[in-house]
């Protein structure tokens, strides 16, 4: 762990993430995706923290504290985040990085929409959201995922979580971790990762709505919990920060110099004791910010006592108390207002509070926040929610990692992801589709080809058996051919003959087929196929000279009914881009339209009906 103060050591250089493989090289699987550990990573004003979940086991968890210029946004944030992120190499040589978002523009929303699917429920929440808060999506990151039915609506509807963020924080957070060298797989958001705390089997039970206060350095967050579902959340722009402060103003008034007392007097009457107030007193110097907020983890935490503090810096946890109840009175009120804006709105208040941050692995502050807000409370552990490890949670961490495990929790498809949102998720769904479709044609395309080729095997085995017996007789024969060996042998050729006829016929009517289909253009549909094969040809105009006589040769007829769609003016000259192509074909031969009209084909509306005559050469 770098030590406070300290920058971090110089590491190799980034890893260049590796470019996505085309599609025709990725290797594709109908089986669930193998479950890999899951890094989560989250960041206040003060530390970073780092979970990393396999299996539903907490393998490692810690705390890492901000040097100078180390914080997120400044310009040694790259190197000590990789530096953090390499502890966990070890531990997992390759892990899936989730990252929460911190941000004061944040906006989550429980709509209801009606209950679609697909690109029809895509539509519908981006309208619905847009109806609520109007966004550019330039400017705003949106995603959503379904929670359930929406209970007690005559109609079918869905309740959905949207979230909006902005999208130069979500780029700010996915470049940063880039140029370290771990790219990250998905950001989500607090309120909307505690959902997978709340739906562990060691999670908190026996509650209607549950109200989660999750108090950090800079901000806090309040999330209303039902069945496991964030129904409303809200960020409120204090934590131990202010905390911090009201123990400053406390110091600060402490240094004041008090006003002399003034009477009839100067000295008191003899016998009489002094005033405490009139005893010369030593001036306590105020801490600086820093060394407040040290004071204050000292004080109530546990933690070491600042340099340059003494011991007339110390306070008992009940002078303690008093001094930051101030900030506990502010925070307080804000967690009242909420609550009691939801509690109007929705007709339901909340049946316990949870409380998670660091602050509260001291009882005295979570009892007294607990005791301005009236409502059964219970601390918020989410350590003890899943199996752990040996060693690998400290107990001073244990209140302040809920944000780094709920985003370890998180799972592809099913929760709130700002880096691949569903617009992302649709079109990857889309080509796998498309994958699975081509694989499937491909598959069926070998197994035609197996087939025809296994019958023409077969056919050419038969032939060379036949070939292999011929010679044999043959040579049985000797070298004296007669009439009769002649004749014999034209029978066989005569049968070979007959049988190639065959296959011909048998292989014409697919190929005719193939190249209709490759012929016929766009809004042009075959209603019926007829091949008459071996058909005379038509008698000439005029009998061939005597002393030329022309053989007769029998060939195949293709009589073919259609129907053209489309727009009317269009009609004819599509059946005369059909034609053009029956002629260019090497296989067809003279096609003749025999007749036409116009035809009602019900939905598809009015159509050109064809029949067409040609031959096969």
């Amino acid at each position: 762990m770098p030590p406070a103060g300290a920058s971090a050591p110089p590491m190799s250089p980034p890893i260049a993430p590796q470019a996505k493989k085309p599609l025709w090289t990725r290797q594709l699987s109908f089986s669930p995706v193998k479950k890999s550990a899951v890094l989560g990573v989250s960041m206040t004003s003060g530390r970073l923290s780092l979970a990393l979940v396999s299996g539903g086991t907490i393998q490692f968890s810690t705390r890492f504290p901000f040097g100078p210029d180390q914080a997120f946004g400044q310009k040694g944030f790259p190197a000590f985040l990789r530096t953090c992120l390499e502890s966990v190499r070890d531990k997992a040589p390759q892990v899936r990085i989730w990252a929460v978002l911190r941000s004061q523009d944040l906006d989550l929303n429980v709509l209801t929409v009606p209950k679609l699917s697909g690109a029809k429920l895509d539509a519908a929440v981006y309208w619905t959201q847009q109806k609520e808060k109007k966004f550019a999506e330039a400017e705003y990151v949106m995603d959503y995922v379904v929670l359930g039915p929406t209970k007690d609506s005559k109609e079918p509807r869905l309740d959905v979580l949207v979230c909006l963020a902005r999208r130069v924080d979500v780029d700010r957070l996915r470049d940063a971790f880039r140029e370290a060298g771990w790219p990250l797989e998905g950001i989500t958001t607090l309120p909307s990762a505690l959902q997978a705390l709340y739906r562990l089997p060691g999670a908190p039970k026996g509650f209607t709505l549950a109200a989660n206060i999750h108090v950090e350095e800079d901000a806090s967050t309040i999330g209303l919990y039902a069945g496991g579902d964030l129904r409303f959340s809200r960020f409120i722009r204090s934590g131990t920060d202010s905390m911090s402060e009201a123990l400053l103003t406390h110091f600060q008034n402490l240094a004041k110099p008090r006003a002399a007392m003034t009477g009839d007097l100067e000295l008191p009457p003899p016998g009489v004791p002094k005033a405490a107030g009139d005893e010369p007193q030593d001036v306590i110097t105020p801490p600086d910010h820093l060394q407040a907020k040290g004071l204050l983890r000292h004080l109530l935490l546990g933690g070491p006592l600042p340099k340059g503090l003494g011991q007339e810096h110390l306070l008992s946890q009940i002078q303690t108390l008093e001094a930051i109840a101030p900030a506990i009175d502010r925070l307080g009120k804000q967690v009242e207002r909420t609550l009691e804006y939801y509690a109007t709105a929705q007709q339901q208040r909340c049946d316990v509070v949870h409380m998670s941050g660091r602050i509260f692995r001291n009882p005295a502050v979570m009892e007294a926040l607990a005791g301005q807000l009236g409502y059964p409370h219970h601390t918020f552990d989410s350590t003890t929610m899943l199996a752990s490890r040996p060693d690998s949670v400290a107990d001073m961490d244990r209140m302040a990692l809920a944000p780094a495990l709920a985003a370890s929790l998180s799972a592809p498809d099913k929760g709130i992801n700002l880096l691949r949102t569903y617009k992302q998720r649709q079109a990857e769904q889309s080509q796998q589709t498309l994958a699975r479709i081509l694989l499937l044609a491909l598959a069926g395309a070998l197994v035609v080809i197996g087939a025809v080729g296994y019958g023409i095997e077969r056919h050419a085995a038969e032939h060379r058996t036949e070939l292999q017996a011929a010679r044999q007789q043959l040579q049985s024969m000797g070298a004296v051919i007669d009439e009769q060996t002649l004749t014999r042998s034209v029978e066989q050729y005569a049968v070979r003959q007959a049988s190639l006829r065959k296959a011909a016929e048998r292989f014409t009517a697919p190929v005719v087929l193939a190249e209709l289909s490759r012929r016929a253009p766009a809004g042009l549909k075959i209603v019926s196929l007829t091949i008459d094969l071996g058909v005379p040809p038509a008698a000439p105009a005029a009998p061939p000279p005597p002393d030329k006589p022309k053989a007769v040769q029998p060939s195949d007829l293709v009589t073919l009914e259609g129907v053209v769609f489309g727009d009317k003016a269009e009609l004819e000259p599509t059946l005369s881009r059909f034609i053009i192509e029956l002629q260019a074909s090497p296989l067809f031969n003279m096609p003749v339209v025999h007749q036409t009209n116009l035809t009602e084909a019900g939905a598809e509306g009015q159509g050109l009906h064809f029949v067409l005559h040609m031959g096969v050469k």
